[in-house]
């Protein structure tokens, strides 16, 4: 036989231990955010126009140095819904994460609307057009 189903919470804080379908500190109900989606979404909407900001920086500003993937992944499923300018969300080399036809073309396209300049290597100067926010929001 093999073992047995662990029927406890793993976790010694209880966090991200909710059932399926059930809300629990890490786990919101269908349709409610997490406060740290919710604070990503406060600060990419504050990116002004000409500026650019950093999924790890955006990330560490809302709370989790390490989360610049769910950064990512936020402004695919949040950018419409939220109105946010995903345009305006980088790597930490100053390029356009997306690749050839997959959305590349259209964001730098209106960056450079925006007035924001791109090197022949396809980079933004983060010196010049880095945003950084001031402190990080409250949520």
């Amino acid at each position: 036989m093999g073992k047995p189903a662990v029927t406890e919470c793993p976790s010694p804080d209880k966090t991200g231990c909710a059932g399926p379908g059930q809300a629990g500190p890490d786990k919101p109900a269908a349709g409610e955010k997490t406060a740290f989606t919710a604070r990503v979404i406060a600060l990419i909407k504050q990116i002004p126009p000409g500026r650019v900001a950093t999924y790890g920086l955006i990330a560490a500003r809302a709370g989790n140095h390490r989360s610049a993937r769910q950064v990512a992944r936020i402004l695919h499923s949040c950018s419409d819904t939220e109105g946010l300018p995903w345009h305006r969300v980088v790597n930490q080399q100053g390029k356009i994460a997306l690749g050839p036809f997959s959305g590349y073309e259209v964001q730098r396209a209106l960056l450079e609307q925006e007035g924001i300049q791109f090197s022949l290597q396809g980079r933004i100067d983060l010196e010049k057009h880095l945003w950084i926010p001031q402190e990080k929001p409250s949520n």
